[in-house]
């Protein structure tokens, strides 16, 4: 039985070596075809979502573990940013909504500025995206004067609503970030 499937692995695995030149296109094919299916279900969204039976069809999405309302409200806030919509950007945005999210996070003006300067691209990663967000919330400081941030505590009464609202509550907190108030939450709700 041993000696059989030596047999078959080795008639499955193709030891003729890569051509690199020849193997790109095809990688570079596949991860565009990433952002143009991205386009295509944010465009679904945008299409159905002011239509009556939205809300049940996001519930169906959901329940059968094909589109979670907290990506679709993710989702959502990349339709609501015009710059990020743009069909002639699409080709320089990076493949991920998470950081296409954090992108909507970012004022339209500087947005467009990144995509002058190229600072936006298919390569951009989550990290950097985020670091942007951040530093461009932070405290500003007035009159030579840094701005104390404010510390406030959040008493979640459940974390079944927690959780069905994580995004939007975490744009929430984000917002509150920008005026220089810091949100602790507790370990049960990170």
């Amino acid at each position: 039985m041993q000696k059989i499937s030596k047999i078959i692995v080795s008639e499955l695995v193709d030891e003729t070596p890569i051509d690199v030149v020849e193997t790109i296109p095809l990688f570079a094919n596949a991860w565009h075809s990433t952002i143009k299916a991205m386009f295509v279900m944010l465009e679904l969204i945008q299409t159905h979502q002011n239509r009556p039976g939205f809300e049940k069809l996001c519930e169906a999405l959901d329940k059968n573990n094909i589109l979670k309302r907290s990506v679709m409200s993710m989702l959502r806030s990349i339709i609501a940013n015009p710059v990020l919509m743009a069909p002639a950007n699409r080709q320089l945005l990076p493949p991920s909504y998470n950081t296409l999210w954090t992108l909507t996070q970012i004022q339209e003006k500087v947005l467009e500025e990144k995509i002058a300067k190229k600072e936006i691209s298919p390569n951009l990663r989550l990290e950097q995206a985020r670091a942007w967000k951040r530093e461009l919330s932070a405290p500003k400081k007035r009159a030579g004067k840094r701005v104390a941030p404010v510390y406030a505590t959040l008493k979640v009464v459940s974390s079944s609503k927690l959780k069905v609202n994580a995004t939007k509550i975490r744009k929430c907190l984000d917002q509150l970030q920008s005026f220089g108030i810091t949100v602790v939450l507790k370990n049960q709700y990170k």
